[in-house]
């Protein structure tokens, strides 16, 4: 018979987020396990976020992250920068990925980056408290048409 061929990304974990204050000492943890540097990879739509984006064949992408808000130093003086700050899902329907974890209840941050339609769209879980901190998230990610970029252009717009 003829094999079926999958409809769907065979990729569930889209990305993995590391945030780090060595942004290229960090990288080179991941360089050595073979992840090679994507500097074609687009990131963010502004300046001045260092990121390293690095990929290994099959492997989940890795971005590591510098950051330069206040807010993101504290977490990485709190947490370390070993574990990582975010896992990001792909889902092929993203209303329909948010209403089933809702109805177990987990809550979102805001309405989903990116409007209906559009090639890339995304939405963050509120974060799991640990200290009494905010400690990581998941990130469920809609992708078509093959875009990169690892958020939607109003991902950290606040509304």
């Amino acid at each position: 018979g003829v094999p079926i061929q999958p409809t769907r990304s065979p990729h569930l974990l889209d990305h993995i987020i590391f945030r780090t204050v060595h942004l290229k000492e960090r990288a080179v943890e991941f360089l050595e396990m073979g992840y090679e540097r994507d500097l074609s990879a687009k990131v963010l739509e502004h300046k001045g976020h260092g990121a390293e984006v690095l990929r290994k064949g099959s492997c989940p992408t890795i971005l590591v992250e510098h950051p330069h808000e206040k807010s993101g130093l504290d977490w990485v003086a709190h947490f370390g920068d070993k574990k990582p700050y975010a896992l990001a899902l792909r889902v092929d329907d993203i209303e329909e990925a948010i209403f089933r974890l809702e109805m177990q209840a987990v809550g979102f941050m805001r309405p989903p980056a990116g409007k209906h339609g559009e090639t890339l769209r995304e939405i963050a879980t509120l974060p799991e408290k640990k200290e009494g901190k905010n400690a990581s998230h998941l990130i469920l990610v809609e992708r078509h048409s093959g875009d990169e970029r690892f958020y939607a252009s109003d991902f950290w717009v606040r509304s």
